[in-house]
């Protein structure tokens, strides 16, 4: 590995990085159906069963949607396919049902937290080390102690956007809504719904740099005119980063969900959304959200 990394170019860094990042938002739909089974497990909504279900009643709602207003109390989730932060989101938002099976909402997903991932950390710390005199890839300047006339620091600075807030407006669609027999004494209710409409996105975007605040060019084999040396810690990583660039762009939604009812007015849910976001440098990016929350309706 030492000698693959060592010449690299920011592009290889990259690469490096994201092979060890988890970047599965599919696992999210699996979650999605796991939920479906596990919270049918526990009984919410129960009423006591009492004879055979008639079709008139299967075809009755005890959790009717139509001319209600739904209030979410904030959800909790995150963005999945991040490979170089971990954001953790707060979920808030309305909808008006004007039919059963269709609705309109507003919503606003903000930043609960937002954590550099280990592959990040390390290529902003890379050691510039063309004569492979130092064990690890990156880490602190002080593994230079000794070597600083045969390494250097090499950080890399690779595209990376910071989401500060994404406002969404959409259309509900509630296709399915169905009841599960618990253990032959018990029953819960659920529906299955899916969003789509727009939304306008906030973010800090960081761009690809390959040139340190200095003017030197971040990487090469002479040390001489490349890299930064340790103690110039305003050079590479946290410090070292490009200014990030504040924009609003606009992005499209879709996404599905299901919820769980309860005591009349409550449900819990859990919600996979894709925000694909227009006008980027690389035309647009896409970020997968999953949360769950509680709701009440009136």
């Amino acid at each position: 590995m030492k000698g693959s990394l060592s010449f690299f170019s920011l592009n290889d860094i990259c690469l490096y990085a994201r092979t060890r990042a988890v970047k599965r938002p599919a696992l999210a739909f699996i979650l999605l159906i796991f939920a479906s089974f596990s919270l049918s497990s526990w009984g919410l909504a129960q009423s006591r069963y009492e004879s055979i279900e008639t079709a008139e009643v299967v075809k009755s709602k005890l959790f009717p949607k139509n001319g209600t207003i739904e209030l979410n109390v904030p959800d909790v989730g995150m963005i999945m396919n991040e490979s170089y932060i971990t954001t953790l989101l707060l979920h808030f938002g309305g909808n008006y049902y004007f039919a059963e099976n269709w609705g309109i909402g507003a919503d606003i997903a903000l930043p609960l937290s937002i954590t550099d991932k280990a592959e990040r950390e390390c290529i902003e710390n890379f050691y510039n080390d063309p004569n492979y005199v130092i064990a690890p890839e990156c880490g602190p300047a002080s593994e230079l102690e000794g070597n600083e006339t045969q390494a250097n620091m090499g950080p890399a600075y690779v595209p990376i956007r910071e989401i500060r807030s994404m406002i969404g407006f959409y259309g509900i669609w509630s296709p399915l809504y169905g009841k599960q027999l618990l253990w032959y004494s018990g029953t819960s209710y659920f529906d299955f719904f899916m969003t789509f409409g727009g939304a306008l996105i906030a973010s800090d975007f960081y761009p690809k740099s390959t040139t340190l605040r200095n003017g030197k060019t971040s990487r090469g084999a002479n040390i001489d005119v490349v890299g930064a040396s340790g103690a110039e810690e305003d050079q590479y990583g946290i410090n070292g980063r490009p200014d990030p660039e504040s924009g609003n762009n606009f992005a499209t939604v879709l996404g599905l969900g299901q919820k769980y009812h309860f005591a009349k007015r409550f449900h819990i849910k859990l919600e996979l959304r894709n925000y694909t976001m227009f006008g980027t440098d690389s035309g647009f990016d896409t970020f997968f959200t999953l949360w769950t929350g509680a709701g009440v309706r009136f």
